[in-house]
């Protein structure tokens, strides 16, 4: 009793922690009104004598939900059949239904239960894992199976028992706990039935690592991910620990982790969760949460359709405001319209029920999902089949069967986890509730699978004697990034030679699971950066170690692709994800990235790529992971296609000769079905047997069994099995067709079988027949009579022992009168090669006709026209009209007239070279026409073309097909009456038409790499990234290689042609320079790091490079820095640079190029140091006797220098044997004389601090050297002539010496203008001016070099020097003439002609005389001079004779004979004179051409063509006609090829024309934009079609050529701006406004490259009538009064089309604010309502819709939106604040905060009185009573107890209301215990107010 009330009370303080705790991110704030309750249970039967659990859950008005379970209030409609605790909780007690209901606050919800009322058949247990490490847990479940093999998990409600509890445990939940190494069995037990044993090994294998691991880091407040941990052992084997670990988070206020590894986000913000478990940490990972929007909820069904009894599992997506998608399926509340045909589990598994529908639904955060039918179909299970991939394995090993069950709507479904599997020996093989085999020993066995009354075929299963010898692992690729999965592989390889898969089978283990865990399937999950080793155990064998390395490559592009680009309604298909990473890997990332479809109406798509279509239209899938999206893909929803046909026979056990009727019900992926019998092909296994009509009639022929079935479409029926009876024979009856024939005719007699069944069958063909006399009237064995003679005969017929009647024929003597022939289908006509059928009917005297037609003798008139077989059959041959005639016994029939028309169309074939057909390519039809001749036409052109599916391939009127979509199509062809057979075509996915290759860099240096990225045009007109899948070529290995990925690896400095190809497309090439290597590391030297000020050292720097070289020379490259410039200077120098010492201190050097930075070297400064001394004398050399002062400066380190004069020791010196001191006295302070004349020198030095300065020589001559001076005679010369220059030495004494040959050196500042010899000769070459210097070396007399003052030459032009005059000839026929030539001969050896410059004359004009340009024109007989003067210059006599000569004949000649139109030759005409003389007399004759269309001459002999043809050309002379030329004029040539015109700049995303024109030699100008070849610089900016359309792709600039064979237009350089705006769209979320009121509209710009762009606030908005609305800049129009406008926008001289907004008249007059309350304690809320008076008089509340609100947030929180105003909780007083809308504001409202009241107490108390404690010292401290009241503003106060009441209870014995008999406290709340002992409650009552919680007080414990 005792307990019972503890417990009791833990409970209801659950309750109320429960209800104080409610809450949170999706939970319900307590402040909403419920709306809706839902109920989920996990089945839709209870067996009966188990229980399932039910949820409650409530959706309150704002969105939020709150777990109802344990609160509402439950009810059965039926509870002796299904009875419901207050929990939830339901049992099963009797075989009926009930409805399960939960009701709170007035909402009620309820679910259909059955209890299936049934004795069990068998409890099955399994475990998670029967190999367990020490210390760890794993979950044992138990399935009970009923007696009809429904069944249901009963984990938690039977008893466990463990064989040994000291090696392991299982609790009641089936939680096994180990403790000791070893072994024992796991049972269940439930009502009497104990279940299988499961042996479980415990190892001693300790914990080494946890790696833990989600599919999602990204977390949506109040949404949740799952994060799995894996435990790593050690000895190699892994575990899951998820439920086991003890979760920690960084931040619980952002997430923390729920039971099952589900992390759950509460608020914005970033946490690492990790988790520990003996002692162990795993790594951690990081989650953020972000608060984002929910925007939608999408809701996916695994399947729509299924018969009941099964199940299908839902998925929910949530899609985000930031465009994120996140799974939802644990966090919807999941909801069925229906639960009676379906009902859905908390977690998304729908059982069907019964036959019906119901609207599957999902609600979270506010948010309600998608709708989905589920359609439970009444089709019934027919057959199971079960599969095995492996049905012979070796013992220990472990497989998965499957079962499939086949329905009767033909459908089929997954059963493996509903199945009851069996095995017959259980010791060889057991087989668990999912259908996993293990082989325990060698032997073979039957596996089953049963469902209700259905069981599968027996499968043979056996377990062979092999030995594991050794394990393999494999992986395609061991390189993953962090956060994505890659799938592992183990093969066994056994003794007797044979490998099995283990994947899943083998232990898993990671070296490092930190870095890269590995689950128990072989999935590897990389966690972070680094390389972990792989290795798979089993059977104590360890495989080989697979290295894995985790990179930290970032997810770069994600290309998703699709199985199919078209499905039909209700069909799937799939989509694949592939990452590709920073480090060139890719992975597949299809089950880990979020898919989204954008209708889901349409299509939707789960979590793992599978894609169901729902109704016919198109969507788009994409994918997101990682911050990626990909490219969006279109599927095409196509009309529902047939998936499966279900035929039935309404009698499947027929008599031979009877009929069955069989039906074909059609089922489509949509899951609509329809009766198609006659639209199906029928099929009957054998024909002899019974054979079906096309209506589904089946004719049973003979006794036997067929197998009846249909298909139709590819889609195959089931068989139906149809059996043919034999039917007995009862009697016969025989007719005649006639019963008196003429003798020589024949009669048919027919036997009608009558069986004892009621069938009635001809088996004329099967009886004996009889005729009693055969020579009257015979009868074969068909029942033919031949009339032989006149008599009477009796037929009979038999068939065994069954006679037929006799039948009397008569056979008459009758007389052949006429033959009547006519066709049979009465036409007297057919076309040309078809054919008819005549009759011949002969009538005889009796009267009586009979049938000659085969045997008469037929004839035609005209066999040619017409042909007619002995049967009579007519047979059209050529077009034309005859006769036709038969004869028989001399009778000869009418003559029937007979025309053959031409030959008509019978029927059209089509055909197609391929009928694949890649997207966006076209392919040629042909259709031909057969004649009713047999004659063929092609009818490609005259047909009608049709396809019947225009979306997947449409024909146009020639036949030419053209693939649109992936897809099917049939083609057909028809003329008149006549139509092909459909043609099936193919359009496959597009072909690839061109690459086009582009390089991240076009310049890399060397030993670096860039990407090459090769682009696919397709023929669809698509473009996709195929770098991975072309071929790579460089031009030049030896200058940049290439890899298979496209990465570039420079490898010598140089250029590279970059190209790709795939299959036969070839791309451009793009060219790579590689340059010099790219600098990586700069290492600097110093040669000493201590100078003295102003001393210097040196500084070097080397360079490490990209292509491996190291010390290389970089040191006049770099640039230098100092971090004191002050006290250390770096300047650069050639090969060392220079490191001054400028102050005493010290500074870091270092050195930096192209951003690499070097060592850093210090470099100490000293006191400056004497470097060197200089000394100085006079520059004038002193006369002997004269003294002159040395001077000698100290130059110190530092830069400064001091007078040394005074400090120095001075010295002499000389030369050997010069006895210096015998010609110069020298002073101590530097003072010199001269002693005497001397030819010698002496030297003078100064010597200071070990330093010695420079020697200066002391010269000394009595006539001293003063200079050199240099000259010219002429200052200025002519290019081409010479002069001679002068040189002399001037002394004191005025002498002067010439020193002009070979004494000087000279020098001339340009020797290509002149040039100068050793002798002073000096060569003007050109025009120019030049500087002349020379210097002379006079140390003979004393002196240094000295050099002369320059002096400067001006050249001018070159100079004439002679003129030489000639001709041709001088001899010169009156009135002829002449050409004379003049050349000029300059100074410089060059030549000019001067023929036209000079001034001719002549020295008689009378004779001869001479034009400006040389032209000497006989004028009379005799002789003269020519001559020519040009600058003076004359040129020689040139003599020219004029003859008297006559002309006599001319001749013409031609440089070619063959020239092209437009093109030109020369003609020459050369005159013949009496004198024997010729002269070329061309500009003399005229010209005649035969046709001068063709071509004609100039005067000049100019030969000029025109057009293709041939023209005859002869020149005439007065009366003197030359020889004839004939010329021919072949066709033009392309001279020249012109780009126009051509827009030069076009923007980006724009297309325009150009042209190409070619220009010919005769002129004409051919356009030639579609032939010539277009050339584009760089396709990626720009380039031409072959159409002649510019594409401008991005901004930049291209060159364009047009190329012809051999000819190229000039290059036009394109350049191509940024886009360009093309249009604008104008937007509103209302185009109807009131009066008074603002609406946003936004304007979005369409750009040429087809980008938009809001352009909102860049625009000029323009308002049609701003008295009735007018606009602002920013686009927020205001509606002014009633009326329309039209708004338009524009920019850059683009406008918009006019947004017509309507302005209504009610509009706003004014505003009030009205609030619940004026006054609010601080903290507290009340309500707060906006209401606008319209024009009209109504008020309205408007509470959301105003803007601009004035508030102070420090005093009042005004969220008016949400219509609550809450009182700060931070300050008290008063503040004021209004509202405006519009241009209307609101009243003013002042709103006082008031302190913080009282809202509520809780009672503190301690749990445990230390009575016996007490009594030992009373004045001892137990404990305190406290009473802690809550306010309005969040703080707490404590109150003293004294103005408290308290009331108490005992919770067990006899209540005690007056707490005092149990215990007293003074007014500090101290405790003191008055005896009595137990446990007591008590509570606290303040101001109205009682406390919140019950205080527990424990009076009867010790104190510790």
């Amino acid at each position: 009793m005792k307990s019972f009330t503890l417990v009791r009370f833990i409970l209801l303080t659950l309750v109320a922690i429960f209800f104080s705790s409610c809450g949170g991110k999706g939970g319900h704030t307590g402040n909403q009104s419920l709306t809706s309750i839902i109920v989920n249970v996990n089945a839709n039967k209870i067996l009966s004598g188990t229980q399932i659990k039910a949820n409650a859950t409530g959706i309150y008005s704002d969105g939020s939900t709150l777990d109802l379970t344990k609160i509402a209030t439950w009810n059965s409609s039926n509870p002796a059949a299904v009875s419901v605790e207050s929990d939830g909780t339901i049992t099963g007690n009797l075989a009926s239904a009930a409805e399960i209901t939960a009701s709170y606050q007035g909402i009620t919800s309820s679910v259909s239960l059955d209890t299936v009322d049934v004795s069990l058949a068998t409890v099955s247990v399994s475990v998670s894992d029967s190999l367990l490490p020490l210390n760890t847990q794993a979950h044992a479940k138990a399935i009970a199976y009923s007696g009809e093999q429904n069944s249901q998990d009963i984990s938690t409600q039977v008893n466990w028992a463990s064989s040994d509890d000291k090696v392991l445990t299982v609790d009641s939940n089936g939680v096994i706990t180990t403790h000791a190494v070893g072994s024992a069995t796991v049972t269940a037990e439930f009502n009497g039935y104990v279940s299988n044993e499961v042996k479980v090994t415990v190892t001693s294998a300790s914990l080494i690592s946890i790696g833990v691991s989600t599919n999602n880091n990204l977390i949506h407040e109040g949404s949740s991910s799952s994060v799995t941990a894996i435990g790593y052992f050690s000895d190699g084997a892994q575990m899951d620990l998820t439920s086991q670990v003890s979760w920690s988070s960084s931040d619980q206020h952002v997430l923390d982790v729920a039971s099952l590894g589900r992390v759950i986000g509460h608020n914005e913000g970033s946490a690492l969760l990790f988790a520990t478990l003996n002692n162990v940490t795993s790594n951690h990972l990081s989650f953020t949460v972000k608060k984002v929007k929910l925007e939608n909820i999408t809701i996916y069904l695994s399947d729509n359709k299924v018969s009941a009894g099964t199940s299908v599992k839902a998925t929910a997506t949530g899609m985000y405001s930031d465009g994120s998608t996140a799974d939802l399926t644990s966090d919807v509340v999941w909801s069925s319209s229906d639960s009676a045909v379906a009902n859905i589990t908390k977690f998304g598994e729908v059982v069907a029920n019964k036959t019906g529908s119901s609207t599957i639904n999902a609600f979270f955060a506010g948010v309600n999902s998608n709708s989905l039918v589920f359609v439970v179909s009444s089709a019934t299970l027919t057959s199971i089949s079960i599969h095995v991939p492996d049905s012979n394995i070796p013992v220990g090993l472990k497989v998965s069967a499957t079962a499939t069950g086949f329905y009767s709507d033909g459908t089929e479904q997954n059963l493996s986890s509903q199945v009851f599997w069996s095995s017959s020996n259980d010791d060889i093989v057991n087989i668990d509730s999912y259908g996993e085999i293990s082989g325990n020993k060698v032997g073979t066995t039957n596996i089953t699978a049963s469902l209700g009354s259905i069981t599968s075929h027996s499968l043979v299963f056996s377990v062979r004697d092999a030995t594991l010898k050794s394990i393999a692992i494999n992986v395609d690729d061991n390189n993953i990034p962090v956060g994505t999965k890659i799938n592992v592989t183990a093969k066994g390889f056994y003794s007797d030679d044979t490998t099995e898969d283990l994947t899943e089978q083998v232990k898993w283990s990671s070296s490092d699971g930190s870095v890269a865990g590995v689950d128990k399937n072989g999935v590897v999950t990389g966690n972070k950066e680094g390389q972990t080793n792989l290795v798979a155990s089993l059977n104590g064998l360890d495989s080989n170690a697979l290295p894995v390395i985790v990179s930290a490559a970032k997810l770069q592009d994600l290309v998703i692709n699709l199985d199919s680009a078209s499905i039909a309604s209700g069909a799937s298909t799939n989509a694949t994800a592939t990452g590709y990473y920073s480090d060139g890997t890719q992975q597949d990332l299809t089950k880990v990235v979020a898919w989204t479809s954008t209708d889901n109406q349409v299509a939707n798509i789960d979590s793992i790529g599978e894609i169901k279509s729902l109704k016919v239209g198109s969507v788009s899938i994409y994918a997101t992971y990682a911050g990626k999206t990909s490219t969006h893909l279109s599927l095409n929803i196509t009309d529902a296609v047939l998936k499966n046909i279900v035929v039935n026979l309404n009698d499947n056990n027929v008599a031979s000769g009877l009929s069955a009727y069989a039906t074909a019900e059609g089922y489509y992926s949509d899951g609509t079905q329809n009766n198609i019998t006659n639209q199906v092909d029928w099929t009957s296994s054998d024909n002899s047997i019974a054979n079906i009509g096309n209506n589904g009639e089946v004719s049973a022929i003979k006794a036997g069994v067929v197998t009846i079935k249909a298909s139709l479409n590819g889609v195959l029926s089931n068989e139906v099995s149809f059996t043919v009876a034999s039917a007995k024979l009862k009697s016969i009856d025989v007719t005649l067709s006639a019963n008196n024939i003429p003798d020589g005719t024949e009669v048919q007699a027919i036997a009608m079988g009558n069986y004892t069944n009621g069938d009635r069958t001809d088996i004329t063909k099967q009886v004996n027949w009889s005729s009693t006399d055969g020579s009257i009237a015979n009868i074969s064995s068909n029942g033919l009579i031949v009339a032989n003679k006149v008599g009477n005969v009796i037929i009979k017929a038999g068939f065994g022992d069954i006679n037929s009647d006799g039948h009397t024929l008569i056979v008459v003597n009758a007389e052949l009168q006429s033959i009547v022939i006519t066709t049979v289908d009465k036409s007297i006509s057919i076309p040309a090669g078809s054919s008819t059928q005549l009759q011949a009917i002969g009538h005889y005297s009796n009267g009586q006709t009979e049938d000659l037609t085969k045997l008469v003798n037929w004839s035609s008139a005209s066999n040619d026209v017409l042909n007619v077989t002995t049967d009579g059959k007519i047979i059209g041959g050529n077009p034309g009209n005859t006769s036709i005639t038969a004869k028989f016994n001399s009778i000869s029939s009418n003559s029937l007239p007979f025309t053959v028309s031409s030959a008509v169309l019978k029927s059209i074939a089509i055909n197609i070279n391929d009928n694949n057909i890649p997207r966006g390519m076209s392919s040629q039809l042909t259709a031909t026409g057969t004649y009713s001749d047999n004659s063929t036409k092609n009818l490609t052109a005259q047909v009608a073309w049709t396809s019947s599916s225009t979306s997947t391939a449409n024909i146009d009127a020639q036949g030419l097909v053209t693939g649109v979509n992936v897809g099917t199509s049939n083609i057909q062809a028809s003329l008149g009456e006549v139509a092909s057979t459909p043609l099936s075509v193919v359009v496959t996915s597009a072909k690839l038409t061109g690459i086009l290759v582009s390089l991240n860099s076009s310049n890399i240096p060397n030993g670096t790499n860039t990407q090459a990225l090769a682009k696919g045009s397709y023929s669809d007109g698509t473009n996709s990234d195929i770098t991975s899948q072309v071929s790579w070529k460089s031009g030049s290995e030896m200058v940049a290689s290439i890899d298979s990925k496209g990465v570039i690896s420079g490898a010598s400095v140089g250029v590279s042609l970059i190209s790709a190809s795939l299959g036969e497309v070839s791309s451009n090439q793009q060219q790579l320079a590689v340059t010099a290597a790219k600098l990586t590391g700069i290492t600097i030297y110093v040669g000493d790091s201590n100078l003295a000020k102003g001393n210097q050292t040196t500084a070097t720097a080397k360079g490490s490079y990209t292509d491996g070289r190291n010390n290389v020379d970089i040191t006049d490259q770099v640039v230098w820095s100092s971090t004191s410039p002050s006290t250390v200077s770096v300047t650069n120098g050639k090969s060392t640079s220079t490191v001054t010492g400028l102050n005493i201190g010290a500074s870091a050097i270092s050195a930096s190029l192209s951003g690499v930075t070097s060592n850093s070297i210090s470099v100490n400064v000293t006191a400056a140091v004497l470097n060197s001394i200089t000394v100085k004398v006079p520059d004038s050399a002193p006369y002997v006797g004269e003294t002159n002062q040395a001077t000698a400066t100290g130059y110190y380190s530092d830069g400064s220098n001091k007078d040394l004069t005074a400090q120095v020791l001075w010295k002499l010196s000389g030369p050997p044997l010069s006895n210096p001191e015998n010609l110069v006295t020298l002073t101590a302070d530097g003072k010199y004389t001269i002693k005497k004349d001397y030819i010698s020198a002496a030297y003078i030095y100064a010597q200071l601090s070990g330093i010695t300065s420079n020697e200066v020589t002391i010269v000394s001559f009595a006539n001293r050297m003063e200079g050199l001076s240099i000259g010219i005679s002429d200052n200025s010369i002519a290019a081409g002539t010479s002069a001679t220059l002068s040189a002399k030495l001037k002394f004191a004494d005025g002498k002067q010496k010439d020193l002009s040959v070979g004494s000087v050196d000279w020098v001339s500042s340009s020797p290509s203008t002149i040039s100068i010899s050793s002798n002073g000769d000096i060569t003007a070459y050109k025009a120019g001016t030049v500087t002349i210097n020379a210097s002379y070396d006079s140390w003979q007399y004393f002196g240094d070099r000295v050099n002369a003052d320059p002096i400067t030459v001006t050249v001018s032009g070159r100079s004439l020097q002679s003129i030489t005059i000639n001709a041709s000839t001088s001899n010169i026929a009156k009135g002829s003439s002449i050409k004379a030539t003049a050349t000029g001969y300059y100074y410089d050896a060059t030549s000019q002609d001067l023929t036209n410059q000079v001034s001719w004359s002549s020295n008689d004009n009378a004779i001869a005389s001479v034009d400006v340009d040389g032209t000497i024109k006989g004028n009379n007989a005799g002789s003269t001079q020519i001559s020519a003067k040009f600058n003076n210059v004359t040129s020689n006599l040139l003599t020219a004779t004029v003859t008297p000569a006559t002309l006599n004949s001319i001749t013409l000649s031609l440089d070619t004979l063959k020239i092209a139109a437009g093109t030109e030759t020369i003609a020459h005409v050369e005159g013949h004179y009496s004198d024997s003389t010729h002269q070329d007399i061309t500009n003399q004759v005229s010209f005649i051409s035969t046709d001068s269309s063709v071509a004609d001459v100039t005067p000049s002999g100019i030969v000029k063509s025109y057009k293709i043809g041939s023209a005859v050309l002869k020149a005439k002379y007065g009366e003197i006609n030359s020889n004839t030329q004939s010329l021919e004029v072949t066709s033009a040539i392309l001279k020249s090829i012109e780009i126009l015109p051509v827009e030069t700049t076009i923007a980006a995303g724009t297309t325009t024309n150009v042209k190409a024109v070619g220009v010919y030699s005769d002129g004409d100008r051919q356009d030639m934009t579609n032939q010539v070849s277009w050339l584009s610089s760089d396709d990626a900016v720009g380039y031409v079609n072959s159409s002649g359309i510019m594409q401008a792709n991005k901004v930049g600039t291209f060159n364009i050529v047009a190329k012809y064979g051999s000819t190229s237009s000039s290059n036009v350089t394109i350049t191509v701006s940024a886009a360009k705006l093309k249009s604008i769209k104008l937007k509103a979320d209302n185009t109807n406004v009131i009066a008074g009121t603002e609406v946003q509209l936004s304007a979005v710009g369409v750009y040429s490259d087809g980008s938009e762009q809001d352009l909102s606030n860049q625009i000029s908005w323009l308002s049609s009538d701003n008295t009735i609305a007018n606009i602002s800049a920013t686009g927020k129009l205001f509606g002014e009064k009633a009326g329309s406008v039209n708004i338009t926008a524009s920019l850059s001289g683009i406008t918009s089309d006019s947004l017509s907004i309507t302005v209504t008249g009610n509009y706003l007059k004014s505003l009030k604010i009205e609030l619940g309350s004026y006054s609010v304690a601080s903290g507290l809320s009340t309500t707060m309502k906006l209401v606008g008076t319209y024009s009209d008089g109504e008020q309205r509340n408007i509470t959301s819709g105003f803007s601009n609100l004035t508030c102070d947030y420090l005093m009042v929180n005004c969220n008016i939106y949400d219509g609550i105003i809450t009182a700060s909780s931070y300050r008290t007083g008063s503040t004021s604040f209004s509202v405006k809308v519009g241009n209307i504001t609101s009243n003013t409202v002042v709103f006082n905060v008031t302190p913080a009241v009282l809202t509520g107490i809780s009672l503190e108390v301690p749990n445990c009185l230390a009575y016996f404690d007490y009594q030992q010292n009373p004045s001892g401290d137990v404990g305190y009573v406290k009473v802690i009241g809550k306010l309005s503003d969040g703080n707490t106060n404590t109150i003293s107890v004294d103005k408290v009441s308290f009331s108490g209870y005992s919770y067990y014995g006899v209540s005690h209301p007056d707490y005092t008999k149990l215990l007293s406290f003074d007014s500090s709340g101290k405790i003191t215990p008055n005896g009595l002992t137990g446990t007591y409650g008590m509570t606290a009552v303040y101001n109205g107010f009682t406390s919140s919680n019950v205080g527990t007080i424990a009076n009867q414990c010790a104190k510790f």
